[in-house]
């Protein structure tokens, strides 16, 4: 699994590489990548507003994977 994340102004990125599906590794996964970005401010009273943007360029991967023989 691959991630990238980034302070202050929040950024994030998600990544699967391509995985086994079998244990003889003769089937494989595809790999995916999925950026989330996340803004917010924190007022001096302690409350905190935050906007998160989940899958921010709308891939399409696979949530679960597997096969059949």
């Amino acid at each position: 699994m691959a991630a990238i994340a980034c302070n202050r102004r929040s950024c994030a990125a998600e990544g699967e590489g391509p995985r086994p599906l079998i244990d003889d590794d003769s089937v494989r996964s595809q790999d995916s990548l999925i950026f989330n970005a996340r803004a917010g401010y924190r007022f001096d009273n302690g409350v905190r507003l935050q906007l998160d943007v989940l899958n921010l360029f709308n891939a399409k991967t696979n949530q679960i994977e597997w096969t059949t023989s």
